[in-house]
């Protein structure tokens, strides 16, 4: 059986330049978050010729933490791999118990 995968989950900088483009570093937002039920629901290849590379569609679990609440912009890392969260799903609506579904783009 393999292991859960451990993740980091980042927020963007919310400080701005003078041009209104995002300045400064991400925030690391939890640090060593285990991914139960980690699964690859989908992989689309590139469509067009300016798509780099494929799309790959993942779900899995976390224990949220209330007191730090998600948002739509966050991301995770694992090692080298950046998966951008598109849906959280609080079946609960306490934030803790949290469903992910990311997309990470492979090249």
């Amino acid at each position: 059986m393999m292991p859960n995968p451990i993740a980091t989950i980042h927020r963007p900088t919310q400080a701005q330049g003078a041009d209104g483009q995002p300045q400064g570093q991400d925030v690391v937002w939890m640090r060593d978050v285990p991914l139960k039920n980690f699964k690859t629901l989908s992989v689309s290849e590139p469509e067009t010729a300016g798509q780099q590379g494929a799309v790959a569609v993942h779900s899995m679990e976390i224990w949220g933490n209330p007191e730090k609440p998600l948002q739509h912009t966050d991301y995770l890392t694992i090692g080298p791999r950046r998966l951008n969260i598109a849906q959280i799903i609080d079946e609960q609506q306490n934030g803790q118990r949290l469903t992910l579904i990311c997309g990470e783009e492979t090249r």
